[in-house]
């Protein structure tokens, strides 16, 4: 569920870049339209590049929401508190992370 709840901040993280990408695009576009006008063809590739790879990652953001409440509905009818998992989980993870300390002394 950690590792779910990962991936959708990374998704969403990696979306929100894109959008203000384009959003300083258009910015750019209204404080100097001729710069569009000097290669008009090279700056419709770009931006259909942009708005084209924001969608796939606004997907794939969606898909990845949309597992997470699978497994958490899962975990739900199993009886599994979400948070006690995540509390588990991270445990977990910290002792590995100490092992691994402990392997490098």
């Amino acid at each position: 569920m950690d590792k779910q709840k990962s991936k959708v901040d990374a998704l969403n993280h990696e979306l929100d870049l894109d959008q203000r990408e384009l959003r300083l695009r258009a910015a750019a576009l209204f404080a100097d339209p001729a710069s569009r006008l000097r290669n008009p063809t090279q700056w419709d590739n770009d931006d259909a590049k942009l708005r084209t790879d924001s969608e796939e990652k606004q997907k794939a953001l969606d898909a990845a929401k949309q597992e997470l409440d699978q497994i958490q509905e899962q975990a739900h009818k199993a009886g599994v508190d979400e948070k006690a998992a995540s509390d588990k989980d991270s445990a977990k993870d910290k002792d590995q992370d100490k092992d691994k300390g402990k392997d490098k002394q």
